[in-house]
């Protein structure tokens, strides 16, 4: 319930302010609350199973939450800012290695073995990158896996 109230409350705010949501943050969010709060949670409960039976409740639970409190705060913190730059390096890093990659495809050269270029009759040098023949793989994929499912 409480991912749930999380992913609509995200999701709320941000059509608030004007931004679009798209099903992927549909299917994205609730697995990134459920990976920093699910934790969280057992963590704060165990702390508070841990505490005296004699105090009150909401004394053990305030003792809890001086034990581990700082913790979860630290970790979710943590996990904040990984996702931030998670997102920095994706349309930093990864663009410059997609750049590379397709500056070594163009230029035919294998791809686990760069300094080795294929040769223009193997490579069909009059069709552009994407446009060549199927490999076996994908030709297995779309007469074996993928016709039977459409049929």
């Amino acid at each position: 319930m409480l991912v749930m109230l999380s992913v609509l409350g995200s999701v709320g705010f941000f059509n608030a302010i004007g931004v679009k949501s798209t099903l992927i943050i549909m299917k994205v969010i609730p697995f990134l609350v459920l990976a920093v709060g699910v934790d969280n949670m057992c963590i704060l409960v165990h702390a508070v199973k841990q505490q005296p039976l004699e105090l009150p409740l909401e004394g053990r639970i305030s003792n809890a939450l001086v034990e581990v409190g700082s913790s979860i705060t630290l970790a979710s913190l943590a996990e904040a800012l990984t996702v931030l730059l998670d997102f920095l390096l994706q349309v930093t890093a990864f663009v410059a290695l997609i750049v590379f990659y397709f500056l070594r495809a163009e230029d035919r050269r294998i791809d686990c073995i760069p300094c080795i270029k294929i040769s223009p009759s193997y490579a069909d040098s009059d069709k552009g990158i994407g446009q060549r023949k199927p490999g076996l793989l994908a030709q297995y994929m779309k007469e074996l896996a993928i016709e039977p499912v459409n049929h």
